[in-house]
Order: structure tokens, then sequence, then C-alpha cells
């Protein structure tokens, strides 16, 4: 399973300009590491793939950010997006975006 979320986040904001300073900010939550292209939560392992962009009106830098998982434990899967989307909330100049969401379809 797969989901992809877009954050926008205004240019001139001084915090998350790059993929490792936002790796840092997820791993500032007890019990998330980030290690290359996995991420470990609860015992449990998801692909992890971060890109950063700059919108075509040059007033917001962007992150895509995918995360997947070839486990069975949907429920720590979910548990762990939610969590997620509420780091990213508190540096998204507006909600976050899903782009994908193969659980939902």
């Amino acid at each position: 399973m797969k989901v992809e979320y877009l954050v926008l986040i205004k240019s001139e904001e001084q915090y998350c300009r790059s993929i490792t300073s936002l790796n840092y900010l997820i791993q500032s939550y007890d019990g998330i590491k980030i290690d290359n292209d996995s991420l470990s939560y609860a015992g449990c392992k998801f692909g992890y793939a971060v890109k950063l962009g700059n919108s075509d009106d040059v007033n917001h830098r962007f992150f895509h950010i995918e995360v997947s998982s070839t486990s069975d434990d949907l429920q720590k899967f979910q548990e762990f997006l939610k969590l997620l989307r509420t780091i990213l909330s508190k540096i998204s100049v507006q909600p976050v975006e899903t782009l994908f969401d193969e659980i939902s379809s």
C-alpha cells in the first residue's frame, strides 16, 4: 500500500529548507526512525521517499512525501500516517494534500 502527500511551505520560512531538516523534524517524535529509504515506527518498517522542490509561483517550496507498506499490519500503518499528517500540518501553509491514497482506494 502506498500513500503520497504534498506539503507547501512559504519560501521565506527558515525551517525545513532541506530533506535532512524535514527528516529531523519527523524523527523528533519518539518512536520514529528514518534510515535512507525506510522508516521505522512501532516495530514496523515502511518505505519512505521525499522530494523537495519549488512551486512555479516561487512563493512556496514543497515536499512530495511517499510512504509505503508491505506489512499486513494496516492498523499500525494508518496510525503512523495519522501521526505523520499531524507533524506535517505544523509546518504546512495549508492542509496537507493527499495526492494518492491506496488504502482509501
